[in-house]
């Protein structure tokens, strides 16, 4: 039986269809389901073609099925990232192409780094915006920003952690950034000072794997032993030493002397040319005589005079193949008896006189002939004094005797070549 609607009917006027049941009430505009023009929300689809009132509520998780539905949560956050993520950029290649124009980027729109090998950076072509010139790592970020026209890097986890080996420095650097080079052995951090100026500072003297390193005006606190300090005010590099009983920052970059055949001295934690006043020691006068250094008076200057009988130095013995022996602050021949002779001074690169108080041979820190030299040889002398210097040729090192408070005295290297 069709449907009858009555022809005039009132506001709110309610019809039946009979053969079906269904209830229809007039709204003063249409014929509505229901009993009541007021319609009470449903929030359930009934049947194909009905319409639903109600609101539609999705519960997580996100959608796992190709034609399910999916809630506001899902399309914000996992369709949008897609839509902005556009997937692999090959550095070296520029694949696919950033350059602007061709390539016009919207906001946000960002891809991965890939390097031919991912252990090592590749620098950013010419023409990109922002990023030319730039190192690159595996797995950084490039996001373009469309409010300043031009792409950002995003440091990712290898950029932060790998090392860059190479014989020169990497062109484009950043804060933190570690460099080995392979021709000097010699490892180095980028530092980005308070006002924006960058440079490569040494960290160690090559050989050591690379160290986590605090860049600082102030020390690190807890310390541990063989922690690393680069102290940004003096420049220096520290490690946290540990003897045993004490525990102390110890400075470790003390940088060469200019190679310029000049003599340098250290004064304020820097080379100071070696003149009168500067620090260092000029050479004596090259014309055959001996000279020994020190002040004609008190508060004098310190000055080269030639040695005489009584000087400070010791004469050669006469050279006429007879033995001598020193007696009365002369040479006397040894003509046997209880004379004795004279031991020979060790043959260890050093320097020796003899003591009269003992009639031993000791190593003098003055020369007897010519300027001051730090001996050289493959092993430490046999007795050295407190403050004597050597340079130990097995490890091309410098070393100075030290004698602590306890009189206990020992080797100690005060640089690295």
């Amino acid at each position: 039986m069709p449907f009858d609607f009555p022809a005039a009917p009132a506001v709110d006027e309610v019809y039946t269809h009979t053969p079906s049941g269904l209830a229809y009430v007039w709204d003063g505009a249409m014929w509505k389901p229901g009993t009541s023009a007021v319609t009470t929300p449903d929030p359930y689809v009934k049947r194909a073609g009905d319409t639903m009132l109600g609101t539609l509520f999705q519960p997580d998780p996100d959608p796992t099925v190709p034609l399910a539905t999916a809630h506001k949560k899902y399309v914000d956050r996992i369709v949008a990232e897609q839509a902005l993520y556009q997937g692999i950029w090959n550095v070296a290649s520029n694949t696919p192409d950033l350059n602007v124009p061709p390539n016009a980027p919207l906001n946000g729109y960002t891809w991965t780094a890939q390097t031919v090998d991912p252990a090592i950076p590749e620098v950013a072509p010419v023409g990109i915006p922002g990023i030319e010139g730039n190192s690159v790592a595996a797995l950084d970020t490039i996001r373009w920003n469309a409010t300043l026209l031009e792409y950002e890097q995003i440091r990712g986890p290898t950029a932060l952690s790998q090392m860059t080996i190479a014989d020169t420095a990497p062109p484009a650097a950043f804060h933190g950034q570690q460099w080995w080079d392979s021709d000097a052995g010699k490892n180095y951090v980028y530092y980005i000072d308070a006002n924006g100026d960058g440079y490569w500072v040494q960290t160690s003297g090559g050989g050591g794997g690379a160290s986590t390193v605090t860049v600082s005006p102030t020390a690190p606190t807890p310390a541990t032993a063989g922690m690393l300090w680069y102290d940004t005010t003096t420049g220096e590099l520290n490690v946290y030493y540990d003897d045993g009983t004490t525990q102390q920052w110890v400075q470790t970059n003390v940088e060469e002397a200019p190679i310029d055949n000049q003599v340098y001295g250290r004064s304020n934690a820097g080379w100071v040319l070696g003149t009168s006043g500067g620090g260092g020691i000029p050479d004596a006068p090259n014309d055959g005589v001996q000279y020994s250094r020190g002040a004609p008076a008190a508060g004098g200057t310190n000055a080269w005079t030639a040695l005489t009988a009584s000087g400070g130095g010791i004469p050669e013995a006469p050279i006429d193949t007879k033995q001598y022996a020193r007696q009365d602050a002369a040479w006397t021949e040894v003509v046997g008896g209880a004379g004795g002779g004279i031991t020979e001074a060790p043959t260890d690169g050093q320097s020796y006189a003899r003591r009269g108080s003992d009639a031993t041979w000791q190593p003098t820190t003055t020369a007897v002939s010519g300027p001051p030299v730090v001996p050289v040889a493959d092993a430490f002398p046999a007795s050295p004094v407190n403050g004597q210097l050597h340079f130990l040729g097995t490890d091309a090192s410098l070393y100075i005797w030290f004698v602590d408070s306890s009189s206990v005295g020992s080797w100690v290297e005060v640089s690295a070549l």
